[in-house]
């Protein structure tokens, strides 16, 4: 009677030894797990327990034998299907003289209950009409995010998101439409940002993004602004067109009025801000910030139009040759006259076109440019032939595949000797792409003959086997280390060792931004040949500096 009530238990019954080897198994273990009885017999549980649940499946049987006492806990089960089984168990050792022989226990499928409970936590966490997190996950994400950004150092922006006028939309169209247009502003804003960026639902037509690993602020207004540019295209819902902008308020961390407990607070803050300047814009908390913003969205705006409006000017630099005591080269440098930013830097306005993909644009008007106009200079001075010219290339200008087709371009209307050619490019983009065998360097290294100036050097991390395999012609130190000749000795040591090793290298050295006599006599005395900087000549408009190529002065 007893053996009957067993073996019609609504559980599954099992017996293991002391090996983990199945010695008995009842009908409903077999339903359970989908295999038969023939199959389990004399079987490692090992081999049917799921591979991420075994550590501690073997951990609690452990401790049974030890300690002597049954145990309750679930894990994954690998059905016959390959499809994976929740259960709960029971098992408790079953001891002889002290020892323990064999586990006794029972199984019950939650497999569904399981499921339940995954989708109650869902339905917790996200919400149900966008698929997004919810204002409880927010907390949760945000925690987690600052306390990656205060541990790597890194800022943290938060956009509190707003729909202009979204009421209207449920007056005038109903709820059912309104609820599809929340659902494509969810997609729209997933299409907006990096996919490492958290978008969250946070209520009504109340949205918020996370962006972590930002490293300046001008990436954080560009989010911001092609957020508010994907929105001019209107949504489609069913037969209607609607058009739906949005207000957003930022907050940073760290700033120097921003904690992580105010972080929200002050998002929303700025979105009020958002809201209160007219709407279909975005705000920041710290007025400091604010006011960056529209200067760089200034410059962004006048940029665009720069060349067509012939806003764009080269000067060009003269290079010394220490050792001849007459030029040697030039640089191309660009300038920009604008009456609205007078006093924005090249430093400042090159920076943003690299952020906004402008550079593309103004690079290939900066080769055109530098050598039609060497060209003229060319065919005009015979002393020219022994004067190169060195023009700037901006990282992305080396990843655009119409850069190749620029170049060649140029050189056929010029018909300048490769040779008498140089681009400048920094030491750290030179060494990102210096394994591409598809990159412009090696474009130029296996078709145009043209040689390379690493500009900054000293301040990146090169490779001296690359320094030798690409087309370098020279190496160009960066003018921190000149600045500081006569009060840091570090640098000096600096400075002799790129010495030192051009020449290792076959290659030419130049010093930039050399500006008193103290800074010429310490390079003279360690025998670096090449001179740019004010110490002999400013960067000279094209006027001046086809005077200067007349005269050809000598030092």
């Amino acid at each position: 009677m007893q053996k009957i009530s067993i073996l019609h238990l609504p559980v599954g019954i099992f017996k293991i030894d002391s090996s983990i080897k199945m010695i008995y198994v009842n009908k409903r273990f077999c339903k359970i797990t989908g295999y038969p009885k023939e199959k389990l017999l004399g079987e490692r549980w090992l081999d049917v327990v799921h591979q991420e649940d075994l550590h501690e499946f073997i951990h609690i049987l452990v401790d049974s034998m030890r300690v002597g006492i049954a145990y309750k806990f679930e894990f994954r089960f690998t059905h016959h299907d390959k499809n994976d089984i929740w259960v709960l168990c029971h098992v408790v050792p079953e001891k002889n003289s002290n020892s323990v022989v064999n586990y006794i226990g029972t199984i019950n499928d939650i497999t569904e209950l399981k499921k339940t409970q995954a989708d109650l936590q869902k339905l917790a966490r996200f919400d149900p009409l966008t698929q997004l997190p919810n204002r409880y996950m927010f907390e949760d994400l945000l925690t987690k995010s600052l306390i990656r950004a205060d541990r790597n150092k890194n800022i943290l922006a938060i956009f509190y998101i707003d729909l202009d006028y979204f009421k209207n939309v449920n007056d005038f169209f109903g709820h059912t439409i309104g609820d599809q247009l929340l659902k494509e502003v969810g997609n729209r804003l997933k299409r907006s940002v990096r996919p490492e960026d958290f978008i969250i639902r946070l209520g009504g037509d109340e949205f918020a993004i996370i962006l972590e690993d930002i490293h300046n602020i001008s990436s954080i207004s560009f989010s911001a602004q092609r957020i508010i540019d994907d929105f001019k295209q209107p949504f489609i819902i069913g037969e209607h067109e609607i058009t739906a902008t949005l207000s957003i308020g930022i907050s940073v961390y760290p700033d120097e009025n921003t904690t992580p407990e105010t972080i929200v607070q002050h998002a929303d803050q700025a979105l009020y801000q958002s809201k209160k300047s007219g709407r279909n814009c975005y705000k920041y908390y710290n007025e400091m910030m604010q006011q960056q913003l529209e200067r760089y969205m200034l410059i962004v705006k006048h940029l665009r139009n720069a060349i067509e409006k012939n806003q764009f000017e080269l000067y060009y630099q003269p290079i010394i040759d220490m050792k001849l005591n007459s030029v040697a080269s030039m640089e191309a440098l660009l300038r920009w006259n604008n009456p609205l930013v007078r006093d924005a830097a090249p430093d400042e306005f090159i920076s943003i076109a690299e952020e906004t993909g402008l550079i593309n644009q103004i690079g290939t008007w900066v080769i055109n440019e530098a050598l039609q106009q060497y060209k003229k200079w060319y065919e005009n001075n015979d002393k020219m032939k022994n004067i190169s010219i060195a023009v700037n290339i901006s990282p992305s200008q080396l990843s655009e595949s119409g850069i190749i087709e620029t170049i060649t371009e140029v050189l056929k209307e010029t018909n300048i000797p490769t040779h008498n050619i140089l681009f400048e490019i920094t030491e750290t983009a030179v060494m990102k792409r210096a394994m591409d065998t598809n990159s412009v360097l090696q474009v130029f290294l296996m078709e145009l003959g043209i040689g390379i100036s690493i500009d900054d050097f000293g301040t990146g991390y090169s490779s001296f086997t690359y320094l030798k395999q690409l087309p370098i012609k020279e190496l160009k130190i960066d003018k921190s280390f000149i600045r500081d000749i006569g009060k840091n000795k570090n640098n000096e040591s600096i400075i002799q060792a790129i010495i030192n090793l051009a020449k290792t290298l076959d290659l030419e050295v130049v010093a930039e931004g050399v500006e008193t006599k103290e800074q010429l006599d310490f390079l003279r005395e360690n025998h670096c040949r090449f001179i740019q900087g004010y110490y002999f000549s400013k960067p000279l408009n094209r006027s001046e500096m086809t005077t200067y190529i007349e005269s050809m002065c000598t030092y």
